[in-house]
């Protein structure tokens, strides 16, 4: 077995989908880097860890904070299997993605919600099928796993809608 922790490293959103309820607390703040990066330190020492899934809603959501995250995971030879959730539409540029994939990053869970254009505007998701079929692409050509989250009973849904949800 795999020795893993999890950790968090923001909260809040500043998006506004009606479903989420992060909209009761839609103001967005990062923990600094070097403080994540003793935290982790701590965690290898004291448990010996050898994953760590992040549990922020929305880790991958400036893309500066993430290469200097990453960057120093590097510099500091930190050797993990590292797990996160962004949105889709938040994934950057390509460099950016392969330096995450160097630092250890193995996966990226992405919140999709729906396949269906007119739900997703309904939501107020505000990203489109083209953009998550994009941000998926960007995140595999990296060498970076990802798995969507979907919710199905979306108000309007119909089992057609349901249909293209997983042929995304």
């Amino acid at each position: 077995l795999l020795p893993v922790t999890n950790m968090v490293t923001a909260r809040g959103c500043p998006f506004k989908c009606t479903f989420c309820l992060e909209n009761v607390r839609n103001v967005y703040r990062e923990r600094s880097v070097d403080n994540m990066i003793e935290e982790i330190k701590w965690q290898i020492k004291d448990y010996q860890i050898k994953g760590l899934v992040f549990l922020d809603d929305l880790f991958y959501f400036n893309d500066q904070r993430v290469v200097e995250f990453c960057e120093k995971v590097l510099k500091n030879n930190i050797r993990l299997k590292l797990y996160a959730q962004t949105r889709v539409d938040r994934v950057g540029r390509p460099d950016t993605l392969k330096l995450m994939k160097q630092a250890g990053f193995i996966q990226l869970a992405l919140g999709v919600e729906s396949g269906s254009p007119r739900i997703l505007k309904a939501v107020n998701k505000g990203l489109n099928v083209e953009q998550i079929k994009k941000g998926v692409k960007a995140i595999n050509d990296a060498g970076i796993y990802t798995y969507s989250y979907l919710i199905i009973g979306l108000p309007g849904e119909t089992v057609e809608i349901v249909g293209g949800k997983i042929k995304i």
